[in-house]
């Protein structure tokens, strides 16, 4: 497998398969194509969290590859990071940007943290043996550009593939997963930009 500078091309964004989370994670996700430039996509969604998404929480990117006879190898790279709201500002302040200037949120949030929406709905929510109380906070992501998804600067460098991702959040006291959402792309070669004479 190759590496390089690299472009990422958004393919798919999905709900993580069910069961994947500890508790409920219902998102929705609508992909509308750029009709001038085929590989670019607006994303449109819709989430509702049950859980408060914070610096308290671990972030997780969960990859599997394409392998060259077909099929997934799952677990091919796991990152882990500390401070996800942090860290995405810190090192995507690009995409964190440009997803926040086009979500509503039922909490007024603009920002880390995420809370559910305090004083609508009280759900009682059954997870294993465990019972969570909980509220429902509803956000809404209308038509980010995949174009504002460009690689990170820690990351300059990466394998060439297809690659089916799991964007986890942790609650790292209890080991359990409170948000998931998956995306399939892939990673290219960085192509110089064309000068239009």
């Amino acid at each position: 497998m190759l590496a390089g500078p690299y472009s990422i091309i958004v393919e798919r964004v999905d709900a993580c398969p069910e069961g994947t989370t500890d508790i409920p994670f219902p998102i929705d996700f609508h992909l509308t194509r750029d009709r001038l430039n085929p590989s670019v996509w607006f994303v449109a969604a819709n989430l509702t969290s049950y859980a408060t998404l914070n610096d308290d929480r671990e972030g997780q990117l969960v990859f599997a590859s394409w392998g060259a006879r077909g099929g997934w190898k799952e677990n091919a790279l796991t990152m882990k990071f500390k401070r996800p709201c942090t860290q995405m500002k810190q090192l995507i302040p690009q995409v964190w940007n440009n997803v926040w200037a086009v979500t509503t949120s039922s909490t007024g949030a603009t920002d880390c943290p995420l809370p559910p929406c305090e004083g609508k709905q009280a759900v009682l929510i059954t997870c294993e043996i465990k019972t969570y109380p909980c509220f429902q906070g509803v956000y809404t992501i209308n038509n980010v550009s995949s174009e504002s998804l460009q690689p990170p600067k820690a990351v300059p460098v990466f394998f060439y593939g297809k690659w089916r991702v799991d964007v986890r959040v942790r609650e790292t006291k209890e080991n359990k997963i409170y948000a998931c959402m998956r995306g399939l792309l892939q990673t290219v070669p960085k192509t110089a930009p064309k000068h239009v004479q």
